[in-house]
């Protein structure tokens, strides 16, 4: 089996959770992480894997081309390379972002739909089973 991959809708949502997880809500989460005594170095090593993530669904293209109002590339399919050993952690953590956005009714960022953080767990969902059909297939 080849690289993992998400298609436009799931990697449109996914991107807009990570970007709302490290433009808006940063603050909150690492404070949380600090509470329950994870350390630096472990923050950091979560931080870069996101930060992998992301450059993987090109967010940094979707974003800007966005603000400039420029049509975005025409791929339809996005593939991850981030190693699935350090993937699953960096999806299973955008997971629980994505749940507990939603069950506090949190405001998605302007240009994200009203239900991009039950979508963005949707994404989540399935990017963790084809991590684990990936892994099976080992």
């Amino acid at each position: 089996m080849g690289q993992t991959t998400l298609d436009r809708d799931d990697r449109d949502a996914l991107v807009d959770l990570m970007v709302y997880r490290y433009f808006v809500s940063a603050d909150l989460r690492i404070m949380r992480d600090c509470e329950r005594g994870i350390g630096d170095e472990l923050v950091a090593a979560w931080f870069k894997d996101d930060m992998a993530l992301m450059s993987d669904l090109g967010w940094l293209q979707r974003w800007c081309l966005g603000v400039l109002g420029l049509p975005g590339d025409e791929k339809t399919e996005f593939e991850i390379w981030l190693p699935p050993e350090r993937l699953r952690p960096a999806v299973e953590r955008a997971l629980a972002d994505a749940r507990e956005a939603s069950a506090t009714g949190a405001s998605p960022l302007d240009g994200s739909p009203d239900d991009v953080f039950d979508r963005a767990a949707q994404a989540c969902e399935a990017l963790l089973e084809e991590i684990d059909k990936t892994e099976a297939s080992r």
